[in-house]
This record gives structure tokens, sequence and C-alpha cells, in this order.
């Protein structure tokens, strides 16, 4: 059975983005930032992108239609569209604006964002808690880089379980998830950065989210537990709480970790039209930001970087400029680059393929260009 649309779904994804954009907005009020947690919506995605994607993938291995192939292209039409004209845009402005020296590391950066390797790049280059750098426009991109190497391996581990024994799945990727959670608790002490950035820390945020999909899928009857309308509203506060309650001291990713990931599990899960959350979390225009949300992401940093490149540190209103600017932007890539993507009959497999060939080609040698 096809997993059906879920409305709230995007609606959490705006949340996630708007937390993620304020972080990075750096605002702050008598010298404490106001959203110092705000980077736990990259927690949020993790776990959407890991529930969806397990939802997907045992959707079609009940109903026998799963294939890698399809699953691969599926992604790449998701992502790599609105990810390259993103470093082609960076790309041009880094060129006509960085200083040589700058331009040689940005360049060796978008190689590294073009092959979804950027986590390993920025790992040795410098702290993502500090301040958005020039020099470093994409540095966010390391959150993409985490979900493929999640998309390129969770398949086939998947497929690998199943084909053995399908009851072996739930069991398999807890066992993961525990080791991945375990991993992040040791490394937070002993390897900081690469706690921070690697996917063996990470992965267990996204395994949540498969762990949901999982649980759900060998449920015949989704069974709601007492005060259940209210749980999506504690996975709300749960989210909301630690955006402004964590800060870049907050050890993380760690057992900290938790509270948004169980809050937006908690959301995922127990969400109803009808319950209380349903206000902010189905309101049209919400869902609306959820779905244009992926382009949003990619788009915000880039420009905040560059103009805090051209001006310095940034006012109030030149934020808030940027945050407008990457709205506007993002709503053309939406609905003109990414939907036309995704649409099989627009743009056909095989013209896909050539196009996203060529694109990696030439991305690749622009970039070599300005090393």
């Amino acid at each position: 059975m096809k997993p059906t649309y879920k409305p709230h779904i995007d609606g959490l994804r705006a949340l996630a983005v708007v937390v993620v954009i304020l972080y990075h907005c750096e605002l702050k009020f008598s010298g404490r930032s106001l959203f110092g947690g705000g980077f736990v919506g990259v927690e949020v995605f993790f776990v959407i992108s890991g529930y969806l994607i397990t939802l997907s993938i045992l959707s079609q291995l009940y109903s026998n239609t799963f294939n890698l192939r399809g699953f691969y292209e599926k992604r790449a039409r998701r992502i790599l569209p609105a990810l390259y004209l993103t470093i082609l845009l960076s790309l041009i402005v880094a060129k006509f604006t960085l200083a040589k020296e700058s331009m040689s590391d940005f360049a060796k950066s978008s190689l590294f964002a073009i092959g979804f390797n950027s986590n390993w790049w920025f790992v040795s280059n410098g702290s993502y808690v500090d301040p958005p750098t020039p020099t470093h426009p994409l540095l966010h991109t390391w959150t993409l880089s985490v979900e493929e190497q999640y998309y390129l391996l969770f398949p086939i581990l998947v497929l690998s379980i199943w084909k053995l024994k399908p009851s072996w799945t739930l069991p398999i990727v807890a066992l993961l998830c525990s080791f991945s959670f375990l991993t992040a608790n040791i490394g937070i002490n002993f390897f900081p950065p690469e706690n921070y950035y690697l996917f063996p820390s990470r992965a267990w945020e996204i395994l949540c989210g498969s762990l949901l999909a999982i649980k759900e899928s060998n449920s015949v009857v989704k069974k709601r537990p007492p005060f259940g309308d209210f749980l999506p509203v504690v996975g709300l506060i749960f989210i909301i709480y630690a955006v402004f309650a964590f800060s870049d001291q907050t050890p993380h990713p760690s057992s900290f970790t938790l509270l948004p990931i169980v809050g937006s599990m908690l959301v995922i899960r127990y969400f109803q039209p009808s319950s209380i959350g349903a206000l902010l979390l189905n309101n049209a225009f919400v869902v609306f930001i959820g779905k244009i949300s992926y382009s949003l992401y990619l788009l915000h940093y880039p420009i905040l970087a560059f103009a805090k490149y051209q001006n310095g540190p940034l006012t109030t209103f030149q934020k808030i400029g940027c945050c407008v600017a990457s709205v506007a932007a993002s709503i053309i890539f939406y609905f003109y680059i990414e939907q036309p993507f995704r649409d099989h009959e627009a743009i056909p497999k095989k013209m896909f393929l050539k196009v996203a060939g060529m694109l990696t080609f030439f991305l690749l040698l622009l970039s070599w260009t300005f090393l």
C-alpha cells in the first residue's frame, strides 16, 4: 500500500527549516542568542527523512514492487536539481566576490558537496558552530551528505534483511540505532568534530524515524494510547524547548539530542487533524513553507554568508532581507526546478540521467578550474 500524504509532516518540515534559519541569523537579545538551539531543526529533518524513506521502501517490499534503481532515481530527482543549481549560483557569486584564496577553499567545498562528502571536508576545516564564514557558503550541505550516505546504505540493508527474514528488520535496525547512539555519546567527549559531522554518530537520528516507520508498517491497527491527542503537543513542546534552551555549548549529538528526536517522533506518530497541534502544522501557509523547505534550506545559508562577506556583520534589517530573498528564490526553485524534475512525464528517465550526468561533469569541471 502506497503511503498516504500527511500534511502535518510538511508542517513539521516548516518548523524545522524556520528554526534553522533563525539560528543562522544569529538573532540576539541582551547579548544572548534568541534561538541558540535552532540547530535541532536538522534533527527534525533527519527523523522525517528516516520515517518517510523507510515507509516508502517497506510499502514497496510488501507489494513486491521495490527496486534499487527506481529508489535511487527518485532520490536523485528529489535532491540533485535544486542542489546543483544552488552550487552553480554560489560558484558564480563566489567568483565575483571572494578573494582568490577564499575562492580556492570554496571550490574545494563545492567538489565535496557534489560528491555528497562535504561532511568529511568540513570536519577538518573549522567548526560548524562558529558563525557563518564567507569561504564556506556550502557549509550546511554536510547534512545532505549524511542523508545521502543513509540513502545509499539503508535500502541495501533493508532489502538484504527482507530476503533473509522480514521479521528481523526491526531488531537489526534497532541494534544499529543503539550502536550509533552509543557512538555519539562516546564521541562527544573524545572526538567532538567527527561526532558532529560524520554518519556513524548521526545515523541514529535518522534510524529513529526508520524504527517509527517499521513499527507502523507492522501494526495492523494504529492504537491510540491514553491522552493520545496531547502527545503531538508534548512533542512540539520538546522541540520548541530545545530551540530556546539549547546552545552551542550543549553536548550535541548526545543524550540531550533525544529531546527533539523524541519530540519529532511523537508528532509524526500521534498527530491527528483534530488535535490541538493541527492549528499550527496543518495550516495551509505552514504546509506550503514545508513544501519549499528543501530549497529554502539550500538557499538561505549561502545568501546569508555572501551578504556577510559583502557587508560585514549584518543588521537585523539586512537579515530580514536575506530571509525574504531566500523565500522568494525557494518558491521559484520549487515550482520551476523541483516539481518539473520530479515529474517522470515532463522529464523522462533517459533525459533526466543525461541532464544529471552533464550537470555533474560541468560542476566538477567548473569547481576544479577555481581551485
